[in-house]
């Protein structure tokens, strides 16, 4: 090694090399800069130079305060490469005085280079309250053989089948790729019943100026899913535009939202036999204006003796459902009392005549009484009691 290869050599090992001394050097040496027989090649593109800064003034221990009293934690010094373009001019401009720059910039703004954005893509947000009865679960720990397919697959492990009902969904996983060298984007998305989900699909790339093996990178999403049937499989599949990938700990959570997928206890209009005492059920009821407008009704639910002849006898007594000895009105932790029903489906049979759906009550204890519902003469509504 002559002597100009051994000092550029030397400073190579250094850190803090300016960009242009770096192409410099290179091409200054196309054959000879080597090593395990790979051979470096430069090509023209944007750069940024290294800068060092000074940590420890007056300004930064302020800076330092601020942080650790937002955070309610002590603030961590990380050394990085210096990498965003704007830093190296502006230490050169601003000499002797202490700066900061912080923040999420525009989304095409490229901030550390020109491979890279900050864009979002597609995103959800969903809020709901769950009782842990409605939650099913899959998981696993052990990594995925590598997967290469380029067509949505199943994710191993990433399978439930919870029966019919409508769910919020919840996945979450590490993933990285296996090739060294390789830039590589992987999708992960949710499937029912072999249908993508398409708003859940989530887009990993694993750039390739990161390590060439190890990095692993987050996947996760969160969907609301409607109309699960009973047989139906929910489902994380996975892709890869080129490359092989693997998946770590995985996660994925269902939990069925029991006041709009509950199923029937029995079909329309069929008597209910071998209900457990203390059971709770939900009976639902529908009304149907056939004349004028109704005016304001309040409908409340009576119990009558056993085995009456039919409803109009005259021998048939009517209680109240709060004051009978047989049954009670039930909270429900699926709704509040007087929330509106909706016009579900599967559920009762809409009448013919093109009239619409009026919302109606769901009960719980106490109350065994609606408040006043107004039917027009085209309007029908349910009604539900927890019982």
């Amino acid at each position: 090694m002559d002597d100009d290869l051994a000092a550029d050599a030397d400073l190579l090992r250094n850190s803090g090399v300016d960009s242009v001394r770096l192409v410099v050097i290179e091409r200054a040496h196309p054959n000879r800069l080597s090593r395990g027989g790979r051979r470096w090649r430069s090509h023209p593109a944007p750069r940024g130079s290294p800068f060092e800064v000074d940590t420890t003034g007056p300004a930064t221990r302020v800076f330092i305060e601020a942080l650790a009293g937002a955070y309610g934690g002590d603030v961590v010094a990380v050394g990085v490469g210096g990498s965003i373009p704007i830093c190296p001019p502006s230490r050169r401009r601003i000499r002797r005085r202490a700066w900061c720059s912080n923040g999420v910039a525009d989304t095409t703004s490229r901030t550390h280079g020109p491979n890279e954005s900050l864009s979002l893509h597609e995103r959800t947000l969903v809020v709901h309250e769950i009782t842990p009865a409605d939650i099913s679960q899959a998981s696993a720990t052990a990594d995925t053989p590598g997967e290469t397919s380029t067509t949505d697959v199943l994710v191993p492990g990433m399978t439930l089948t919870p029966g019919a009902g409508d769910y919020l969904v919840w996945f979450s996983g590490s993933l990285d790729d296996l090739l060294p060298a390789n830039q590589e984007i992987m999708n992960v998305s949710l499937y029912v019943n072999g249908v993508q989900v398409a708003h859940t699909e989530r887009q990993i790339m694993n750039e390739n100026s990161l390590d060439d093996i190890g990095t692993t990178l987050p996947a996760m999403f969160q969907a609301f899913v409607t109309g699960v049937g009973a047989a139906d499989v929910i489902d994380v599949r996975w892709r890869t535009d080129t490359g092989d990938m693997t998946m770590h700990e995985r996660t994925l959570v269902v939990a069925q939202l029991t006041g709009s997928g509950a199923t029937w206890a029995a079909a329309e209009d069929t008597a209910l036999s071998g209900l457990a005492k203390s059971d709770t059920k939900r009976l639902r009821i529908e009304i149907s204006n056939a004349g004028d407008p109704s005016g304001s009704v309040a409908y409340r639910l009576q119990v009558s003796n056993p085995n009456p002849v039919s409803c109009a006898d005259a021998g048939t007594t009517w209680t109240r459902i709060d004051t009978s000895t047989h049954w009670d009105m039930v909270t429900s932790p699926h709704f509040d009392d007087g929330d509106p029903t909706s016009n579900i489906t599967p559920g009762l049979t809409d009448p013919g005549g093109g009239k619409t759906f009026f919302a109606g009550e769901l009960q719980e204890s106490p109350t065994d009484e609606t408040s006043g519902i107004v039917l027009s003469g085209t309007q029908f509504t349910e009604i539900e009691y927890a019982v």
